[in-house]
């Protein structure tokens, strides 16, 4: 008797889910490269890919494989890790695979315990400071920001430092010690750390965006808060924002809709 595959049964054909056993698979030869990396060791990533696609990863093309790397690079940057230079962070893991991608690393020495915990101690003291209204759904987003800027550089704002070309993506100031890295969803663990739910602003921007003053509309044009309109501010009304030059890096128009449809309830 034949037994059929399914198309949507994992590891079986090109084109379905990917087992566990494929993206530790895949984790493990991305920790391989990593390591040559850091230790200024040569290698050649085509053959890694053939050794893959000669055993675990049999039904993968070069190209899925790639895209993989890449995902596991954006969990790698997310954990306040670097990346393996040419798999750029691409962020649309999926809920499923994150985890297991997370977990893999966490065997290798990927971790962001540490950090995690300063995030939530920082989270219950703004919890118990009073802030009301749209702010109040932004605390733990404020959280991450304060702990950031008392640790220094995050591997977050540098990629989109890169992926904006060091300008704000609202007013196009090029000036990085005025730029932070912006979260369009509130920070809630590292998996808010992709390029989807990232932007680039000034500072003071920033804080027009934390506070629902100043949204992005899923067209990527700008709206701003009737309080704002007879102001310095103004000027930002209806303007389309700087997008980065690879869309792999563009800001998810529908955590744009999310966040501006919040903000627009308290106008």
């Amino acid at each position: 008797m034949f037994r059929i595959l399914m198309t949507d049964e994992p590891g079986t054909v090109p084109g379905s889910n990917w087992t566990i056993e494929e993206i530790n698979a895949s984790v493990d030869a991305w920790v391989k490269m990593y390591k040559l990396q850091k230790s200024g060791t040569k290698f050649v990533k085509s053959e890694i890919i053939r050794g893959l696609q000669a055993d675990e990863l049999s039904i993968r093309s070069k190209g899925s494989i790639e895209r993989r790397f890449s995902n596991i690079s954006a969990v790698a940057l997310a954990l306040e890790h670097d990346f393996v230079q040419g798999y750029l962070p691409l962020g649309n893991v999926g809920t499923t695979q994150w985890p297991r991608i997370e977990t893999r690393l966490a065997l290798h020495g990927f971790e962001i315990d540490e950090f995690e915990a300063m995030v939530e101690d920082e989270y219950g003291i703004l919890q118990d400071s009073g802030i009301g209204g749209f702010e109040a759904t932004r605390l733990r987003e404020r959280a991450w920001q304060e702990v950031t800027m008392r640790r220094g550089q995050s591997q977050f704002r540098s990629m989109l430092l890169n992926a904006y070309d060091n300008r704000c993506a609202v007013t196009r100031a090029n000036e990085p010690v005025v730029l932070e890295a912006a979260h369009i969803s509130p920070y809630d663990g590292p998996a808010s750390n992709t390029s989807e739910n990232g932007l680039l602003l000034k500072s003071d921007i920033h804080k027009l965006f934390d506070r629902g003053l100043l949204v992005i509309q899923p067209d990527y044009t700008t709206l701003i808060a009737p309080s704002l309109r007879n102001g310095q501010y103004s000027i930002h009304e209806g303007q389309r924002i700087l997008l980065p030059e690879q869309r792999g890096f563009y800001p998810s128009p529908r955590l744009l809709e999310n966040h501006m449809e919040l903000a627009m309830e308290s106008w």
